[in-house]
Parts: structure tokens; C-alpha cells; sequence
């Protein structure tokens, strides 16, 4: 890095540099290197996987996917307005769920249904017949607990897991044939095989076509 920074280089690039550091000192180099950026004013273009990374240190970032680029934005834009299917279940976490199109209602809002199973929310799907394939993206933080009365996509299941994490606990819901990823402060983690009653707003609901969607079963 200082053998590319002292020639004053009109941009720098940098590919994965972090990689092969320990999780402590990747934090270290990685404020350092935000400063350095900062304090220099070198326009810097940044190669890496760590999702994480990136939304930290980024005034902009484009999401690549297969040699295409499938957005650019600021990381609030494109973790919380993702573009495409791709971005929604690529970047950060997300919770997906399969269905179909149900009714549409106003505000661009359109219901997506899995069997018994509901969910309102955001339609991106470029307007979408009914009855056809859709899925439900949403974050795992985005969920409410214990949900209030007048929520709506109030969710009521048994908890399958619940996995520690430190800052929060992690939890498997499973409703109705549903399977949800939800987290919540650990003081407040159910144990396996409770009930759990948890809401999400229909801004935090963005419904997509499924083509492109990055799903591991």
C-alpha cells in the first residue's frame, strides 16, 4: 500500500487486501485504511466478498453478479432499496419466502401466499399477474417481537433453533409451512419449541419475481 500510495496515483485499486488478516486486525486496517482514503482525497476502487467490508468503508457500491452489474448505489440505498432479486438475497441477510401473486392492493402494495401463509408487502415485480411465482425478501432484524395488536403480517409459529450470536440471537420460525429467520436481543430469545408471535411492516416486505434470486436450500 505505501509503494502504490507514494507515486500519488490518480486512483487506486485494490483487490481483497484484508483477506488473509485475522478479524481483529481486519477491523484495525480496515478503519486505517478509510482514514487513509479520507485524509488523501484518491479516488479508491475496492474488490471484496466481505459483504460487511464493504457497506462499511463505501461511498458507493456496485454489486456484481456473473460479470454484470446489477446495482450501484450508496450501501443505504442498496442494502435497504435492493434492485433486483439478486441484490435483496445476495447483500446482507435475508429471510425468503416462495409463493405466489394473491390480490393487489393500493399504495404499490400486492400480497404474496404460500398456502395458508400471508405476507403484505413492497411490489417489485413489475407488476406480476396474479397466481404467479413470487418470493418475499426481508431482513431478519426488520421483524418486531413480540408483535403488538394493529401490526400487520402478524406471524404466529413454533420456535425450531435459536443460535447465540453475542449482540443478538438468532431464530428459526416455523409457521404454517414457513420457515423464518428472525433476530432479536438475546435477553428476549425464546426457547425451541415456544411459541413465538412476531410482526413486519409492509415497507420491510419487498416482493420480487423469483428469477435471479440467490437462495440456498
Amino acid at each position: 500500500l505505501a509503494r502504490a500510495l507514494v507515486v500519488e496515483p490518480k486512483v487506486l485499486l485494490l483487490d481483497e487486501p484484508l483477506s488473509n488478516l485475522d478479524a481483529h486486525l481486519r477491523l484495525r486496517m480496515r478503519e486505517e485504511l478509510v482514514r487513509l482514503q479520507r485524509k488523501l482525497g484518491i479516488t479508491t476502487i475496492y474488490v471484496t466478498h466481505d459483504q460487511e467490508e464493504a457497506l462499511s468503508i463505501s461511498d458507493r457500491i456496485a454489486v456484481m453478479n456473473s460479470g454484470r452489474v446489477e446495482q450501484v448505489g450508496s450501501p443505504e440505498e442498496v442494502y435497504n432499496s435492493p434492485a433486483t432479486p439478486f441484490v435483496a438475497t445476495f447483500v446482507g441477510r435475508s429471510t425468503v419466502v416462495r409463493g405466489v401473486i394473491g390480490r393487489r392492493l393500493d399504495g404499490g402494495l400486492v400480497e404474496l401466499v404460500k398456502g395458508g401463509f400471508r405476507l403484505i408487502g413492497l411490489d417489485n415485480t413489475g407488476g406480476a399477474p396474479e397466481g404467479s411465482e413470487a418470493l418475499a425478501v426481508m431482513r431478519p432484524e426488520s421483524f418486531k417481537y413480540p408483535a403488538e395488536k394493529g401490526d400487520a403480517n402478524v406471524i404466529e409459529g413454533v420456535v425450531a433453533i435459536t443460535m447465540f450470536l453475542g449482540w443478538r440471537a438468532q431464530v428459526r420460525l416455523e409457521a404454517q409451512g414457513v420457515s423464518l429467520n428472525i433476530l432479536v436481543p438475546p435477553k428476549m430469545a425464546p426457547k425451541p419449541g415456544s411459541k413465538m408471535r412476531v410482526s413486519i411492516s409492509v415497507e420491510d416486505v419487498k416482493i420480487y419475481r423469483p428469477e435471479g434470486a440467490l437462495i440456498l436450500e
